[in-house]
């Protein structure tokens, strides 16, 4: 009975603790917008080897592997940079994002350290946005619950405008930092917005292909043109169709003149549904370089549950012309970093995956 109710106190608490994190309000709070710098050629150039770098390899049986270390603010309990750094090679690819559900005004100075530092090694560096709410300021993923008019997003002089635009202009400080040290950044901006789990695609009210599409422009124009940030590719990054309730994977594509790459996020114990409902297909037809942006087990989330999963499993992608993938973080209680999962170093010494001292672009 005395470990029941000591059971039964802490799942009230878990769940009451839950629930304050759920009803948090982001303030958005505006930085100083850092100095504008010049376009620099050897950006472009850069750029471009990295996708020719990545077509080439989408066209062989080699992979580039990589791994996400979690969340960018400060006091995260998932960001852990030996997720990265902590095996015998490091990854290809290191993932990260601007703070997990923040304005992006207070990122880790450490974790910018490791993109920087990892970047002047050669890594390839992925950042996610994941901009709160901007229609009622919620944290975390509860925007599938509402209806939204999602013109506000990119229309002057609507609050949610200008909450967009504080969270780009914070965002693109830190862009203009990775800039500064000539590192280009594979940027995925709203993504998996087919799922209908993010308010940016949700499914109370899936925008229309229209208004994704200008959401999506109005960003590129903002880092591309006013903040001149000639450091990014463009990453289009819906979730694998596992439903019919989901849009198609190239439903809210917006365009090849603002697309660089494209991929998908999979969450699966097995790789046999990558191309359900003709979803990767239909990326592959898209003609630009192909990663899985994020992927991980299915069952990663269930706490204290060390996962079963085989890193060699992740071979198997090259069933498919993609040139890198993302493996997810493990965080406290929760497992599916490369490093908690079987055969880690097997993957990483394999012939056919390339690590970060094996990149060539």
């Amino acid at each position: 009975m005395r470990n029941l109710i000591k059971k039964t106190i802490i799942i009230t608490l878990s769940v009451f603790i839950t629930t304050l994190h759920s009803c948090k309000k982001i303030d958005f709070v505006l930085l100083d917008t850092l100095p504008v710098t010049p376009y620099d050629t050897a950006h472009t150039a850069q750029e471009k080897a990295i996708i020719d770098y990545l077509t080439s390899i989408g066209n062989t049986d080699s992979l580039i592997v990589g791994q996400y270390i979690g969340s960018a603010e400060p006091g995260a309990p998932y960001y852990d940079a030996t997720l990265y750094t902590g095996m015998s090679k490091k990854p290809g690819v290191l993932g990260g994002d601007f703070g997990y559900w923040t304005d992006a005004s207070n990122i880790n100075p450490d974790y910018l350290s490791t993109l920087i530092t990892e970047g002047k090694n050669g890594a390839l560096i992925t950042l996610a946005m994941y901009i709160p709410d901007p229609f009622n300021r919620r944290y975390g993923d509860k925007g599938f619950k509402k209806k939204y008019n999602y013109a506000d997003t990119y229309t002057a002089g609507t609050v949610a405008n200008d909450r967009i635009n504080i969270a780009l202009n914070n965002m693109g400080n830190v862009i203009q930092q990775l800039k500064d040290n000539h590192i280009i950044v594979l940027l995925r901006p709203y993504l998996e917005m087919n799922g209908g789990w993010f308010w940016w695609g949700n499914k109370k009210k899936f925008p229309t292909q229209q208004e994704y599409a200008n959401l999506w422009i109005y960003t590129y124009n903002y880092f591309e043109n006013e903040r001149q940030l000639d450091n990014i590719l463009w990453v289009y990054a819906p979730n694998y169709q596992g439903n019919s309730e989901m849009k198609a994977t190239d439903y809210y594509y917006p365009g090849p003149d603002y697309v660089d790459i494209v991929g998908l996020s999979y969450y699966r114990d097995d790789l046999n549904e990558i191309n359900k409902n003709d979803g990767m297909s239909k990326l592959e037809a898209l003609n630009k370089p192909i990663a899985m942006t994020e992927i991980g087990s299915h069952n990663g989330g269930k706490p204290n549950k060390k996962m079963d999963v085989d890193n060699l499993r992740y071979l198997e992608l090259k069933k498919y012309k993609i040139s890198y993938f993302l493996v997810w973080a493990s965080w406290k209680g929760h497992y599916m970093a490369i490093r908690d999962s079987k055969n880690a170093d097997q993957l990483l010494n394999h012939s056919l995956i390339i690590t970060q001292d094996e990149l060539r672009y």
